[in-house]
């Protein structure tokens, strides 16, 4: 959820899947703004996709859409790191 001094309160709602284990694929959507499709691989531990936004609102008549390319990587990923959670 997010809002500004000049502009409207906005909603992102979004769902991410992994298939295999090293791909993925999402769909996110923003509250009277845009549709977005985003999808991806997985190798070691760099993360590479591709998203495309789609406009829904008086934007459409002028724009097919924005394009992102997604580049991520994953620092650790051992126990150690939630130790924070199992304290009785």
């Amino acid at each position: 959820m997010k809002t500004a001094l000049q502009s409207a309160f906005q909603v992102d709602l979004t769902a991410k899947a992994f298939f295999y284990q090293d791909y993925w694929a999402g769909l996110s959507f923003r509250t009277g703004s845009a549709l977005v499709l985003m999808g991806g691989v997985k190798v070691d531990k760099f993360y590479f996709g591709y998203a495309i936004d789609f406009p829904l609102n008086s934007l459409m008549r002028h724009s097919y859409g924005s394009h992102e390319i997604i580049i991520a990587m994953k620092l650790g990923d051992n126990a150690r790191r939630y130790k924070w959670l199992h304290r009785f």
